[in-house]
């Protein structure tokens, strides 16, 4: 949409966006080796707007570079479980180490679109809480890490225990 609106050829135009999504710092700093002079570049942080000065057919490259920057990440989320036949508590205490080595390993199962999860504060980490008094898991992850973590829990943990027939002898003493 903003292409339709500059001039053809390579007449000389200025291009203004105000961001939604991404900071004016990082577009100006993705952009700025991009126009033909790097000091007709410029980004107003309390606005969050970066203006370009450029050739009509550079600031349609940059404009399309900037559309796609400015996209909505995926966040976290909470979601809530509510379990059948586990305890909570020892369901987070079951999963709270193994998330760890998985966060350490790299992340488990790759997301498309989703980035490694290497460190600890990543925003894709899962956190998990255990509600006794509901006998419910708290989780809170991205979409597609609270879509695993519920798999998990639902078709692996919370199932019914399966416990031996035991049979049972008396020994009369004399």
């Amino acid at each position: 949409e903003i292409e339709q609106k500059l001039p053809e050829g390579e007449a000389l135009a200025t291009l203004v966006v105000r961001l939604k999504f991404v900071d004016a710092r990082s577009a100006f700093i993705a952009i700025q080796g991009m126009a033909s002079d790097p000091r007709m570049v410029q980004a107003i942080e309390s606005a969050n707007v970066v203006g370009v000065t450029d050739t009509a057919q550079n600031l349609r490259r940059i404009a399309r570079i900037v559309q796609l920057m400015d996209i909505e990440k995926p966040g976290p989320e909470i979601e809530v479980i509510q379990l059948k036949y586990a305890d909570p508590k020892d369901i987070v205490d079951k999963l709270t180490p193994l998330l760890q080595v998985w966060i350490q390993s790299g992340g488990g199962p790759k997301i498309p679109g989703q980035p490694d999860m290497p460190g600890t504060g990543d925003q894709s980490r899962p956190f998990l809480v255990a509600d006794q008094r509901t006998q419910q898991i708290i989780i809170f992850a991205t979409k597609e890490r609270i879509a695993q973590l519920r798999d998990l829990i639902k078709n692996k943990l919370d199932i019914p225990v399966k416990y031996a027939e035991r049979q049972v002898q008396i020994i009369f003493l004399r």
